[in-house]
């Protein structure tokens, strides 16, 4: 509804646009090509309503204001080659190309998101999702997050597919604040880590697991990880690889831009205890019957200061 009026070399429109429920998985087809295929192994249901205005001029190096609000009720992605989805999907968020009504002062936030995890129609969730998100100005991105989780890691793996995970089991919560520009929208730079603001924990659960083309097991992994800005606290983390088991506990200097930047170097101060090392298990991916020597080596963008005691390990006919 409204109107729009013809001047010369200028456009005057005055617009409301609304739209009630509208089906998610008609507005997905709209989508082009290369998006539609994120959502190919899912089938989504649910509603959307939104209410967007559009007003101003339209000329040569001038845009319209736009605003609008947006929300999905009763919303669910489901995995097709499972019975697992993500359930009681709701939405709301607000976009605006703001006063310069371009984007480097456009405003887009997301204020509600929920989500649960689990079989649809399943009074019993075994997971649930929480999260905020806002961004200012496209041009140098200014975001804001949270998240908040708890998820059984079996069932999440029957939603998502994994390419080097398989069997995976145990639960994980989490809970995550971020707060940080990007000097470009394009990537991240060194000084962007710097410059952010990071925290929450992570904890995982007697989390088991198996990785694709590999012998070994990885069994009863807990742990408590602390982000602090750019760096990582790990309070304490323990688990058993096949005959192997260990307990680390330390700080991951500079962690986040390690993870995400080429040229990066990690400062690793931590404590490592082991009962039994077997480096004949830890050693053998990869490696032929014919194999009589091993390389050890370190990656080179690490700097590493650990304090270590082995109780008992063994190599070949090398026992310690």
């Amino acid at each position: 509804a409204g109107n729009i009026i013809e001047k010369e070399n200028l456009t005057v429109p005055d617009i409301k646009i609304t739209g009630k429920n509208l089906d998610i998985e008609s507005a997905i087809a709209l989508f082009p090509q290369k998006y539609r295929t994120v959502f190919s192994d899912y089938v989504s249901k649910g509603k959307i309503t939104f209410i967007c205005k559009i007003t101003g001029e339209i000329s040569k190096g001038r845009s319209p204001g736009i605003k609008a609000e947006f929300n999905v009720e009763n919303g669910s992605i489901k995995q097709k080659n499972t019975s697992y989805s993500l359930n009681s999907i709701r939405l709301k968020g607000t976009y605006s190309n703001g006063k310069n009504k371009n984007p480097s002062s456009t405003v887009i936030e997301i204020k509600d998101l929920f989500a649960t995890l689990g079989i649809a129609g399943n009074e019993n969730p075994e997971g649930n999702i929480e999260a905020g998100f806002l961004i200012k100005n496209l041009n140098t991105p200014r975001i804001k997050l949270f998240a908040m989780a708890t998820l059984d890691l079996d069932k999440a793996g029957k939603f998502i597919a994994m390419d080097t995970l398989e069997n995976i089991s145990g639960t994980v919560d989490m809970k995550i604040n971020y707060e940080g520009s990007l000097k470009s929208k394009d990537e991240f730079s060194v000084q962007d880590f710097r410059n952010s603001k990071s925290s929450g924990d992570i904890n995982f659960h007697h989390v088991n697991f198996s990785l694709k083309q590999s012998t070994l097991s990885y069994r009863d992994f807990s742990g408590n990880f602390i982000l602090r800005n750019n760096d990582v606290l790990i309070k304490e983390m323990k688990g058993k690889i096949s005959s192997s088991d260990f307990e680390l506990s330390g700080l991951f200097r500079n962690a986040l831009a390690w993870l995400f930047l080429p040229e990066e170097k990690l400062t690793v101060e931590a404590a490592f205890y082991s009962n039994n090392l077997n480096l004949n298990e830890l050693l053998s991916e990869g490696e032929s019957k014919r194999d009589t020597s091993y390389l050890l080596s370190f990656p080179e963008r690490v700097n590493l200061n650990l304090n270590a005691e082995i109780a008992s390990l063994s190599f070949r006919k090398f026992n310690a």
